[in-house]
């Protein structure tokens, strides 16, 4: 740490830091600096320029932000689902395992029941699978 150069006289204080009294030379010469960055902030003004050759990204929708673990809990239900696990149960481990729904919800015996559905229907030859 760089300390003020009066330690000998007794300031205590730390250069970048300083809590030194007024008779400090390091602290008349850092009064005196501030003015001129108030000032270099000023006519410098706020808006930044972007390059050009920034490129802007759409936001992902809720439904593909949560679709990998989605998928993961789809898996999930199936095989437990062929083990012959209870909904109850299968909603336990999805939430205890932090799987999300499609649209970023924790599982719920309601959600789980019109995921079945739609598994099933998509199974049976539905017309607007979506899996």
């Amino acid at each position: 740490m760089n300390r003020c150069k009066n330690e000998k006289r007794g300031c205590t204080c730390l250069r970048f830091r300083a809590q030194c009294r007024g008779d400090c030379p390091e602290y008349t010469s850092i009064q005196a600096s501030l003015p001129d960055k108030k000032k270099e902030g000023l006519d410098r003004g706020l808006e930044v320029e972007r390059p050009a050759a920034v490129r802007e990204i759409p936001p992902l929708s809720v439904k593909e932000s949560y679709r990998d673990q989605f998928e993961t809990a789809l898996q999930l239900i199936r095989c437990e689902i062929g083990k012959g696990t209870k909904r109850k149960t299968i909603i336990e481990l999805l939430n205890e395992r932090g799987l999300k729904t499609r649209t970023g919800r924790t599982w719920t015996n309601s959600i789980l029941g019109m995921e079945l559905a739609q598994i099933k229907e998509c199974n049976d030859g539905g017309s607007h699978c979506d899996r």
